[in-house]
């Protein structure tokens, strides 16, 4: 179902989506059409004269083809050299085959119903919905309907590494997760975020649409601008409404990252696992599995960053920054601290100001 409030996007049939069509509603099998069988075309060939349509050249279009493409595929298979990211809007009526790739992608859901299947799971997406999709992970994306407008944003893994986890900078909570989850060596989850009728962000995926299509001296420059405004802009509005699928199932994983690191200065397992309802077994193995962590190391070492970023930005005093951050022995902190950053809290403050002097 559409989202009351959300504008619907009209962008017409082009003729080969128009010929897809023309497949779909006669149910004649568009992948036996492409491998050469052209005794299927004379079923609808009033239609191709009435439009002038050259099913030869549909079958070398480039689009055409790329929707046929199966297995794992590279970067450099759909972002073109020297460029860090490509945008396209996926031909509505056109089967695309399963697939994965080695670059980070986002699915952003326009308007219109669509059919997605990812790890072999169908799912349920509707306008406004935003797949943040881990290298690795086999999909499938189908519009059968003329209002049905997905865009696909293709992120090389070292762009996304620098424009989104950098920017989380702060919330290191979520860096290790997202670090975890879409660089993990058994990385294979995907993270849909629910934005609903937001039209900003709709209108600026769309414009980033346009942009790769201009493929001008400065399209590039424009697009890495404008994905970064699209990073920060999900991370302020919704990232607490993240969810993540795969790997765990039916976690409020931003929810719990957040809890952490909201209570860091007295956080206990124990009371954790009774917030969110879960017992401290599994409470444990699921941080595990969202960050590489354990509970223990993962709370110390926030709370230890915590300090840093006090240490740097501050005037508190060395023994209120410990308590701050949860420490009630000032001894406790100074072992901590020097064992995990080999030096001392003090000397950290030095190096500090005279770095930024």
């Amino acid at each position: 179902m559409r989202r009351g409030g959300f504008m619907d996007v009209m962008i017409p049939l082009n003729e080969h989506e128009h010929l897809c069509k023309a497949f779909y509603e006669k149910g004649i099998n568009l992948e036996e059409l492409l491998n050469g069988h052209d005794s299927l075309a004379d079923e609808i060939s009033d239609y191709y004269r009435n439009v002038k349509a050259d099913v030869n050249e549909f079958r070398k279009d480039e689009m055409t083809n790329l929707m046929r493409l199966f297995g794992n595929l590279s970067e450099d298979t759909l972002i073109p050299e020297k460029a860090d990211i490509n945008v396209m809007r996926l031909p509505r009526y056109m089967p695309v085959t399963n697939h994965g790739h080695d670059f980070i992608e986002f699915i952003y859901v326009v308007g219109g119903d669509c059919e997605m299947i990812v790890g072999g799971e169908k799912i349920d997406v509707e306008a406004g919905d935003l797949l943040l999709l881990a290298p690795g992970v086999f999909h499938q994306t189908r519009a059968y309907c003329d209002d049905g407008v997905v865009v696909h944003v293709m992120v090389r893994r070292s762009t996304f590494q620098k424009s989104f986890i950098t920017l989380l900078r702060g919330a290191d909570l979520l860096a290790d997760f997202f670090a975890h989850t879409i660089f993990g060596k058994s990385a294979q989850s995907y993270l849909l975020f629910s934005t609903g009728d937001d039209e900003r962000l709709r209108e600026w995926i769309l414009s980033m649409y346009e942009e790769a299509r201009e493929k001008d001296g400065y399209s590039d420059r424009m697009l890495n601008t404008q994905f970064e405004w699209m990073c920060l802009h999900i991370l302020r509005n919704h990232i607490k409404q993240m969810d993540i699928y795969g790997n765990v199932k039916d976690v409020k994983t931003a929810e719990l990252l957040w809890y952490i690191s909201d209570n860091i200065e007295n956080v206990r397992l124990s009371a954790m696992a009774r917030e969110f309802g879960y017992s401290t077994g599994y409470l444990c193995r699921l941080i595990k599995k969202l960050t590489g962590a354990n509970f223990s190391d993962l709370a110390q070492r926030v709370r230890l960053e915590r300090a840093c970023d006090l240490l740097e930005n501050s005037n508190i005093d060395i023994a209120e920054i410990a308590q701050d951050v949860g420490y009630c022995d000032t001894s406790n902190f100074y072992k901590a601290f020097k064992k995990y950053y080999g030096t001392t809290p003090a000397r950290y403050r030095e190096r500090a100001v005279a770095g930024g002097s």
